[in-house]
């Protein structure tokens, strides 16, 4: 887009910084004349859909039918599969343009991994996406009358599983665990085995000749 944020880190939203052939290109667009206008809509509701789908898929594991046939599955549905524009209205959760808790953030996310948390909250229960320690979304996947009691208990201060993609592992753990853990007031053995594992492979480069 050829335009410079101030105090932005583009490399923290997946993106690189520019090489030489973007620079080049940039210059010659910015010098360039008579290259006519162009029209760029967003769609800022973009993630709505996919959130619902992932809130319907959590339910349906975690609390079965009970979940899907609920009226909180209904409004996910809805969101879903409708092309209105409000067709989220009634889907609580916050998305991703909405302001982050920048603490929680980093708290419950680990910058190598895709997290996944389910909590109990007074709306329902909430499921919390987490990529990267970076961005994270919210929706409510459920209500509370319509869970069984044992299910909910289980979930007791929340519970949550980690994906580490690139080394094909996951772990599953207690929100309280994995706070813990980032506090450095405990240390889980996964996490800490793929901590290590993690900075063996980001030590492990290749010489300038070629050789390890």
């Amino acid at each position: 887009m050829m335009t410079t944020v101030l105090d932005a880190d583009v490399k923290s939203i997946g993106f690189s910084d520019p090489d030489e052939l973007d620079l080049q290109r940039i210059a010659y667009l910015q010098t360039a004349k008579d290259l006519g206008h162009g029209h760029l809509s967003i769609y800022a509701k973009y993630d709505i859909r996919f959130m619902a789908k992932l809130a319907l898929g959590v339910g349906f594991a975690l609390f079965g039918r009970s979940a899907t046939d609920s009226n909180c599955a209904a409004t996910l549905r809805r969101a879903l599969t409708s092309l209105d524009e409000d067709a989220a209205d009634g889907m609580l959760g916050t998305g991703a343009f909405h302001r982050k808790d920048e603490q929680l953030l980093k708290l419950l996310g680990d910058p190598n991994a895709v997290a996944l948390w389910v909590s109990l909250h007074p709306e329902g229960v909430a499921l919390n996406l987490n990529i990267g320690a970076t961005q994270q979304w919210t929706v409510k996947c459920a209500d509370i009358a319509d869970v069984d009691h044992e299910k909910l208990q289980h979930l007791n201060l929340g519970r949550g599983v980690l994906l580490y993609e690139h080394l094909k592992r996951s772990v599953s753990l207690s929100s309280a665990a994995f706070i813990a853990h980032q506090s450095s007031s405990y240390v889980h053995p996964e996490l800490a085995e793929i901590a290590t594992e993690i900075a063996r492979r980001q030590s492990f480069k290749l010489s300038g000749d070629g050789t390890i």
